[in-house]
């Protein structure tokens, strides 16, 4: 590889200048057809300098196609900034004019023997899996798994024996440190952005909580199941010898127990099956899970407009019909809500921002709705609870289309949202910390002021968040598919080299050129 002088180097760039004017000799990027190089330029600067040099220039969009054929290719795309790509006529040597990362030109200058190289050795290896989302997967499943079989193993193996406790706690020792292991075993060859990941992650949530404890509790209060009681024998009293009797977990126990160990790995199976999103479309799945969740409470908010002592204490026959309701409810509403979510952004670009701030707008809208309710001095039964719910459903719903709607010109990023969220929280405390201050005994101004602080930090926060962020490899929300052709892209440079000894690629060696490289790039 050669170094040209500066001021040759200035005439190719002003070589590049007048191609870059000429749009009719341009190839749209993955083309099929060859590499053509225009017309030969002898500009004026040029030619003071040398009469025979003579610069065949290529288009722009060409760049990444001959950039293939070079042998320090990644080092000149990480870092220099290429100006233009020719053929110098003389000598057929590929000439590549750089800024390097100081800011000073450079011509790169390759022989064909280099050139011959390259494309000997240049064919590329398996493509590389992007897992962006792989390290939070393994980490949130390894930390879910703990409660989740813990919780079970001491429902199942609760037996009449006073050891059984040690075994429950190695048992569920070793399914923490096999979920790590598994978790990383089952995603080794799989492509995890971070969309996926929340569809796997959403996915062990609901299969392997929500619907467990939804499930039992509907069958507890449904049935008569739980009825019978299951008495242990586990410890001896020598001095009464007698035994001494516990009673068992209840059979809905059992059902939320195993329920829970078999649902925990199959949502985290079926999110890995369900493709309804991009990997990386975060920011839709983020709004899927919103939506889900938030429907799911909404099944416990409703029956409540229907029964008039839903949250009597014991176990009244009203309030074993609202429970039954509200879990049957909530297990209808969950994928309910989660499908609304996906229709809602079928057909649109939804960064991870976007999709996470209605979580933000949302839970202030609710928390509004509720402050607002609760002005008054007197609580008046099951009306009131009526109100304040009808209040907070009314400040959800205006919430969450503020989330959707607020700057739709604006693509938020994930961390955007995040600080937006932080600067209403601090905005919250703010506001109450005036009448705290002023010692204020009347419930309405803590209120008043918590609300008008929380809006006040959203305000502030929204603007200084556009300042502080760049996009991060969670906020990608589409992808898009390159065909990079380095082996038609080098044929009209291969065949144009001087035909000497050693430099020249006959068409017998060209197939062991990489014509087609089709990848996804995100």
């Amino acid at each position: 590889m050669k170094i040209i002088s500066h001021f040759t180097i200035l005439a190719i760039i002003l070589t590049a200048g007048l191609y870059a004017q000429a749009p009719d000799s341009t190839v749209a990027p993955g083309s099929d057809s060859a590499i053509q190089p225009v017309q030969n330029v002898e500009p004026a600067a040029t030619a003071s300098v040398s009469k025979r040099l003579k610069i065949k220039m290529f288009a722009t969009s060409q760049f990444d196609s001959l950039l293939d054929l070079l042998p320090n290719r990644d080092s000149i795309r990480q870092n220099c900034q290429i100006v233009g790509m020719g053929i110098e006529d003389s000598t057929n040597h590929l000439v590549v004019v750089v800024f390097d990362d100081q800011g000073i030109p450079q011509a790169l200058v390759f022989t064909p023997a280099e050139l011959n190289k390259a494309v000997a050795t240049g064919t590329p290896g398996p493509k590389k899996l992007e897992q962006t989302g792989r390290t939070w997967f393994i980490i949130e499943t390894t930390l879910k798994s703990a409660p989740t079989y813990i919780t079970a193993y001491n429902t199942l193996l609760s037996n009449d024996t006073n050891t059984n406790s040690q075994a429950i706690t190695g048992l569920s020792l070793l399914t923490i440190g096999g979920m790590l292991y598994g978790s990383y075993a089952f995603t080794r060859h799989m492509e995890l952005g971070y969309g996926k990941v929340a569809l796997m992650n959403y996915g062990s949530t609901a299969l392997g909580d929500y619907y467990p404890m939804f499930l039992s509790l509907f069958i507890a209060n449904a049935t008569e199941i739980n009825e019978k009681r299951w008495y242990s024998r586990d410890v001896y009293d020598s001095t009464t010898r007698m035994w001494n009797y516990s009673e068992r977990p209840k059979i809905t126990d059992y059902i939320q127990a195993g329920t829970s160990v078999i649902g925990f790995p199959l949502g985290i199976y079926l999110g890995s099956r369900l493709n309804i999103v991009n990997k990386d479309d975060y920011g839709k799945v983020a709004l899927m899970e919103y939506f889900s969740q938030t429907f799911g409470a909404l099944a416990f908010a409703l029956p409540v407009f229907y029964y008039d002592h839903p949250f009597d204490t014991g176990t009244t026959p009203e309030t074993r019909h609202y429970l039954s309701a509200s879990t049957g409810l909530a297990m209808c509403m969950i994928p309910a809500g989660f499908y609304g979510g996906y229709w809602l952004t079928r057909d649109k670009e939804i960064t991870a921002g976007r999709g996470t701030l209605p979580w933000v707008t949302g839970t202030m809208g609710s928390l509004t709705g509720l402050g607002l309710a609760m002005l008054g001095n007197e609580y008046h039964g099951i009306a009131s609870t009526r109100g304040i719910l009808a209040s907070t459903i009314a400040g959800y719903a205006g919430g969450s289309w503020l989330g959707l709607h607020y700057h739709p010109q604006i693509d938020y990023t994930f961390w955007q949202s995040v600080f937006i969220g932080a600067s209403a929280a601090a905005g919250t405390g703010v506001g109450v910390s005036f009448p705290l201050i002023a010692n204020a005994n009347n419930h309405r101004s803590y209120i008043l002021f918590s609300i008008a602080g929380g809006w006040t930090g959203f305000y502030f926060g929204e603007r200084l968040s556009l300042q502080l962020f760049e996009k991060s490899s969670r906020d990608k929300s589409t992808s898009d598919l390159r065909v990079n052709l380095p082996g038609i892209a080098a044929l009209p440079i291969l065949f144009s080299l001087p035909k000497t000894e050693g430099t020249f690629i006959s068409p017998r060696d060209v197939p062991a050129i990489p014509v087609a490289n089709l990848e996804w790039r995100f």
